[in-house]
């Protein structure tokens, strides 16, 4: 069915709408394929360091408006569909649908994978997903990890008297582990995020020192955090730990200690602004961004991909906007230039 006749699909027979979608689906299913080809070459290739951001699933979330953990999980199944041709192979055909597919690598190998192909062409994505759930959680090496991981379980806990400090170390199975590093990063984030005491602000506001020092009162630091959700304002970052209050305009260069001044920074970007070669600037409006090394900025939700084209070129602009049927990322990567990735010395 041509974009044409969209429009009057209520002129269509039922069964004809039906085949329209199927096909529709596999154009989807191809299409998909072609982008996770694509997402497994740029994380081959770093391409997540032009932007300043720790791996490729942070700048896909980032890019492609995705939730990180969708990112993550297309770029897991990206890197597994790479030792697996004939799953590969129904996919780019359009055969499979990614559902099926994000399951089937979860625990597809070179000895089982003709095996799993064949049942996923002819059974639905739930009886799939059932099925690798099963594969999964049945066999003998996840139930002795799991019963080694209980096993294990440990507290120590060390005493540096000189120091005056504690050192804890507890070993857990990972799904314990995980809940217990959730509880400890809510208590921590209910501490940091709590307001700026009256007696520590005029008139409603955090109180500014000016140039008086360079260290931070921690009234003035509850309160960057609290406009800054306890995030680092990089964009694209996730991280709540490790977080740094930075001057814009540095302190040598006469900047003053001020919650107009400052922002939450992880580790790893406030090195890049002091070290790295990115640099933070200020819009029309008075509103901070972020600019690579070569001068490019860094949008605050990734650019479209319209953006990257040549709008003076006729026949990029029919192409994107009439695809082939299933080509529509092939034609965007053909088309989007990126300037040159900036040298860092390491």
């Amino acid at each position: 069915m041509s974009p044409a006749n969209l429009a009057n699909t209520h002129l269509i027979s039922i069964d004809d709408l039906d085949t329209a979608i199927v096909s529709c689906a596999a154009r989807i299913n191809a299409a998909t394929y072609d982008m996770l080809l694509l997402i497994r070459q740029f994380d081959e290739r770093a391409g997540f360091l032009r932007w300043g951001l720790d791996n490729c699933a942070e700048w896909l979330a980032w890019r492609c408006d995705l939730s990180l953990i969708t990112a993550k999980e297309k770029l897991r199944t990206a890197h597994a569909l790479k030792s697996l041709p004939a799953i590969s192979d129904a996919f780019s055909q359009g055969e499979l649908s990614y559902t099926k597919v994000r399951e089937l690598t979860r625990v597809a190998n070179r000895d089982n994978e003709q095996n799993l192909l064949d049942f996923a062409l002819r059974a639905t994505a739930t009886h799939v997903a059932q099925r690798c759930r099963e594969l999964r959680m049945g066999d003998e090496a996840s139930i002795d990890t799991a019963a080694r991981a209980f096993a294990a379980r440990s507290l120590r806990i060390r005493r540096d008297l000189h120091r005056g400090t504690m050192v804890v170390t507890l070993e857990l199975p990972m799904e314990s582990g995980e809940l217990l590093e959730k509880a400890l990063d809510k208590a921590r984030d209910d501490q940091a995020l709590e307001l700026p005491d009256p007696a520590d602000t005029e008139e409603g506001e955090p109180l500014s020192i000016g140039r008086k020092s360079r260290i931070i009162p921690k009234a003035i630091e509850r309160a960057v955090r609290a406009r800054d959700n306890n995030c680092c304002r990089f964009p694209g970052c996730h991280h709540h730990r490790f977080l740094q209050c930075h001057h814009v305009e540095h302190w040598s260069g006469h900047g003053e200690t001020s919650l107009d001044n400052l922002m939450l920074l992880c580790t790893k970007h406030h090195t890049l602004i002091h070290e790295g070669g990115f640099r933070i600037e200020t819009d029309f409006q008075n509103n901070w961004y972020f600019v690579r090394p070569d001068g490019i900025a860094v949008p605050e939700a990734g650019y479209h991909s319209r953006d990257m084209l040549d709008t003076d070129a006729e026949d990029v602009s029919t192409l994107y906007n009439n695809p082939p049927a299933g080509a529509l990322l092939s034609v965007a990567e053909n088309f989007v230039k990126e300037p040159p990735a900036p040298v860092y010395l390491h």
